[in-house]
């Protein structure tokens, strides 16, 4: 399944969201899942209330903080 993660300022904090292309009847759809607030770009960290401090990649999913970022929230 393809996709991208789109990245988006709001009164000058980053947020991001994950969007997954997918066909329905030859119609083509993005499913969008909210990521939340940006924290480290470069190594794919983000918080939300919902699931806290966590790292994700489009090629791996979720995945474990890195230790430096464990204790931020």
């Amino acid at each position: 399944m393809s996709g991208f993660i789109r990245y988006e300022q709001k009164n000058g904090v980053e947020y991001a969201s994950v969007y997954r292309a997918k066909r329905i009847d030859d119609k083509k759809t993005n499913d969008v899942e909210y990521l939340g607030r940006v924290i480290d770009k470069e190594k794919g960290v983000f918080v939300s209330r919902k699931q806290g401090v966590f790292c994700y990649s489009l090629s791996s999913g979720y995945s474990d903080v890195p230790f430096e970022y464990a204790f931020l929230f």
